[in-house]
């Protein structure tokens, strides 16, 4: 399973405060199968389509992080990732899946943010 980050992080932090402060837990709880979650970021995401942006067509990959720094705190998905990690350290009783963190290549076509 793969999620865009903007999408994810906006359910949890923004959409619904009145969650619980680990609803991810029962998120994947329902996917008790799940072996493998992709956060996908620096894709064509609705604030880029919101701007007039257009998605490249053609095949959607997941390729390994080349223009993200993973060690920044400026960066959503190392925070998102370790956060999720330790979920899964603190409850145990929940089988979580092996979390990666990908950048999209729509099309042949890396996005980029300059």
């Amino acid at each position: 399973m793969a999620v865009e980050i903007r999408e994810w992080y906006q359910a949890r932090y923004e959409e619904d405060r009145q969650q619980s402060p680990d609803w991810e837990l029962g998120f994947f709880a329902r996917f008790g199968k799940l072996e493998r979650f992709i956060i996908a970021d620096y894709d064509y995401d609705w604030v880029c389509i919101g701007e007039g942006e257009e998605r490249p067509s053609g095949e959607v990959q997941f390729v390994e992080c080349t223009q993200m720094d993973m060690k920044s705190t400026r960066e959503m998905a190392p925070g998102m990732l370790k956060r999720l990690e330790g979920l899964g350290k603190k409850n145990k009783e929940v089988k979580m899946p092996k979390v990666e963190v990908k950048e999209v290549n729509r099309g042949g076509v890396l996005m980029t943010f300059q």
